[in-house]
């Protein structure tokens, strides 16, 4: 088995969480930890877009 790992991080810095990729060894390519690069990147920048400006909840 083959597995690579990236962290993810929120809009303060702290660690979010991780995404993991894991595959036989016979499938793995080398493109596999810049694959899990681009897609914790984008999870991080979809929490900056999801909290609201400033702090200010919506209103229900």
């Amino acid at each position: 088995m083959e597995f690579c790992s990236t962290p993810v991080f929120d809009n303060h810095g702290r660690l979010f969480g991780s995404i993991s990729l894991c595959c036989l060894v016979e499938h793995q390519s080398s493109a596999d930890l810049s694959l899990t690069l681009a897609i914790a990147r984008e999870v991080g920048n979809s929490l900056l877009t999801d909290q609201p400006a400033g702090g200010i909840q919506p209103s229900p």
